[in-house]
């Protein structure tokens, strides 16, 4: 009997967010008699906790500040002692570093590319190029980022794979009605039309100009309230500007929940109003729960929703066009009746195991690649 591949999934961070859900995915959904996984993550934080709970061993890296000659070392360390035959990192600088001590210990590399923020200067740019030299491959999450590498970056498109984040849609049953009932009730949402979006609370999440949004539909009946769920450092000042803004008693900031699915039961409409966005987890999720939908075109988006169609997409930045989109949402109820039956059937293409079974493939494909060679 053959030895399962061992893999080493690494990232530079471990707070909760998309790319740390796409590693923790794949930790504890790889075929387990093919694959055993190993954790390289930059701190001590929720995605670490969870990796535990789940058998995962886990290894604290630190965080990756450019090339790091002591990191690329502890890596290297890392893959020997642990006889790793394959190392898949997410994001730009573990996956630098990686892919040098994936090619100091002989091994291949992956390396998914999350967001845009990869390609924010022209320096960067280049780096990514230098990286697409050293990984076998690297990995879109959606076709918006793919044409970004291959445009912005030059990189080939023969050492690019696109696999889209998956959702595991079993959690988000067609039939809620008792959930949404309950969670309504514990929310104090009886009678309100509820908008929620989740999100870390960073800039670019763009959650202050969907604040504005609703500022703007402080004359519609029934009154909205937004849920704003997800941690992060602008907690106290989103938290501030909807108090200046006199909508005190219409936001309401849950913070980080696990309990996603019930959340969304509750809602009437789900928005997405980052400025930048490589592909919304949370958007498909919203999607699998059946809600109608309001998108920034903010680049991933786009491989998710389209306009009329799975949902309502608008300028990013643009408070106005939120605000208008998601009234029209709750003044037409057979749209929203509509766009949320339609987004559940398109969520249908972004299964997890759909996910997880691609990234499966292209292991075999980097490990046949480098048998040969």
């Amino acid at each position: 009997m053959s030895h399962p591949i061992r893999v080493l999934q690494a990232i530079e961070t471990g707070g909760y967010g998309g790319a740390e859900m796409v590693l923790l995915q794949l930790a504890t959904h790889l075929s387990r008699g093919r694959y055993a996984v190993i954790a390289g993550v930059g701190r001590d934080d929720w995605l670490a906790q969870n990796l535990r709970a789940a058998g995962v061993r886990v290894f604290i890296l630190g965080r990756a500040r450019g090339l790091d000659v002591r990191l690329v070392a502890n890596l290297v360390r890392v893959i020997r002692r642990e006889r790793v035959s394959l190392v898949h990192s997410h994001m730009f600088r573990i996956g630098l570093n990686s892919c040098l001590a994936a090619r100091v210990a002989g091994i291949p590399a992956i390396v998914t590319v999350h967001g845009l923020s990869d390609f924010e200067t022209g320096r960067r740019r280049l780096a990514i190029w230098f990286l697409s030299q050293l990984a076998s491959r690297i990995v879109t999450v959606s076709r918006y980022l793919r044409r970004q590498l291959m445009g912005s970056c030059r990189v080939r498109a023969s050492r690019i794979a696109t696999i889209h984040n998956g959702v595991p849609l079993g959690h988000f049953p067609a039939d809620h009605h008792e959930s949404r009932r309950q969670v309504r009730a514990e929310l104090d949402l009886e009678g309100a039309f509820a908008v929620g979006t989740v999100g870390r609370l960073s800039p670019v999440k763009g959650h202050q100009h969907l604040i504005d949004a609703i500022a703007g539909l402080a004359d519609e009946t029934p009154v909205v309230r937004l849920l704003i769920v997800g941690p992060g450092p602008l907690r106290s000042a989103l938290a501030a500007r909807s108090e200046a803004l006199g909508l005190a008693d219409r936001v309401r900031f849950l913070g980080f929940r696990d309990d996603i699915p019930r959340l969304l039961s509750a809602l009437d409409c789900f928005v997405l109003p980052s400025l930048s966005e490589g592909l919304s987890i949370a958007t498909m999720e919203a999607m699998a729960a059946g809600l109608p939908v309001v998108v920034t075109d903010s680049g991933g988006p786009s491989d998710l929703v389209e306009h009329g169609e799975t949902g309502l997409v608008v300028p990013p930045g643009d408070a106005s066009a939120l605000s208008a989109a998601i009234a029209t949402v709750l003044r037409e109820p057979e749209l929203a009746r509509r766009l949320g039956a339609a987004a559940r059937r398109r969520a249908q293409a972004f299964d997890m195991r759909d996910m997880v079974d691609r990234y499966e493939m292209l292991y075999r494909e980097v490990l046949s690649d480098r048998k040969r060679a």
